[in-house]
């Protein structure tokens, strides 16, 4: 499980990286930009959450759709 800002932040480096293998460039696009939204924490969480669901919603392989899960996860156990 996902514990700190920066754990946050690597994950989700990591879940775009490995979109872009995939060739899914859009998606990993949009979570650098949810990344750099605002500098409010809440915002930038925000931002993150409806990104990683629409891609959640996609065909992933499954560890790919496990970390996707385990970033929701962790950023609503700070939103609620």
């Amino acid at each position: 499980m996902i514990s700190s800002n920066r754990e946050l932040y690597e994950a989700v480096e990591s879940t775009a990286r490995s979109l872009e293998q995939l060739g899914r460039n859009r998606e990993a696009d949009s979570l650098r930009a949810a990344l750099t939204i605002s500098s409010a924490a809440g915002e930038v969480l925000g931002a993150l959450r409806s990104a990683l669901r629409i891609i959640a919603s996609e065909v992933l392989p499954d560890n790919l759709r496990a970390d996707v899960e385990n970033e929701i996860a962790m950023i609503n156990s700070v939103l609620g």
